[in-house]
């Protein structure tokens, strides 16, 4: 009785197994995540799982980058926020130097992801529009794909973001253009903003381009923030038009 008690628990055991196979990336996906939200509260930071909208409305408070939790405390992280709603669709994030700029463009794009995964977001609380696509243009990410000049670098790759752009596509873009003078990044910019406005997607836009800044700042649909000195407060404001790089090139002594 035990032997076929045994073989019919192998037989059992093998079929439960053949079902469960095909979860197997599920599976991983969901431990992992406990693991990192686990870490996030053990750090003391606090998370929340957003209410889901579907008008386009994005408002998240007590906002961070949960990736200075690896040498921060939780309570020595500048909290921020993020609003956007139908009529507020492209950001133009403007400010110092290690003002915080890309810092918190991290934030609000790891939000989306988490949102869209099903995951708490690290933020106190929140309302999120979930994106239908996500897309990321960082300087550096696909250096040497082409191996060509880095205007053409980016100007490829941006238009493979383009012919991929769908209604509610969200876009996080840092420092783009940078690589060639500040008139002609400008206007490259603007048209790439116009164009995704357009399109009924959604951009924030780190960059020094301040003239960017002035010129997309009374447009229908922009939102022109700042990094406050000093502070690494991002806040909704007019650009103010310096980096303060000299200031930070005399503090390394360079004068």
């Amino acid at each position: 009785s035990l032997r076929r008690a045994r073989g019919n628990s192998v037989r059992t055991l093998r079929v439960w197994c053949r079902d469960l196979l095909p979860l197997l990336p599920e599976l991983i996906f969901l431990a992992d995540a406990r693991r990192l939200i686990a870490a996030w509260h053990e750090a003391g930071a606090r998370v929340c799982y957003p209410t889901l909208r579907k008008d386009g409305t994005t408002s998240l408070r007590g906002l961070y980058n949960p990736h200075l939790l690896r040498t921060l405390r939780a309570e020595q992280i500048v909290i921020n926020g993020f609003t956007a709603d139908r009529d507020r669709r492209a950001f133009v994030l403007t400010g110092p130097n290690s003002g915080g700029k890309t810092v918190y463009t991290v934030a609000v794009a790891i939000c989306y992801l988490c949102a869209g995964l099903g995951m708490p977001i690290p933020a106190a609380e929140g309302e999120i529009t979930p994106a239908a696509n996500i897309m990321t243009h960082f300087p550096g990410v696909n250096i040497n794909q082409y191996r060509i000049g880095r205007l053409e670098e980016e100007c490829r790759h941006l238009a493979e973001l383009k012919q991929s752009l769908i209604p509610a596509t969200v876009l996080f873009m840092d420092e783009t253009f940078s690589s060639t003078g500040a008139e002609e990044a400008t206007a490259l910019a603007e048209k790439y903003l116009d164009t995704l406005l357009r399109a009924d997607c959604l951009c924030l836009f780190s960059t020094h381009l301040h003239e960017l800044a002035r010129r997309c700042a009374d447009k229908a649909g922009y939102v022109t923030l700042s990094a406050r000195p000093n502070s690494y407060r991002i806040a909704p404001e007019r650009p103010g038009g310096s980096s303060y790089a000299e200031q930070i090139a005399r503090s390394y002594g360079l004068d």
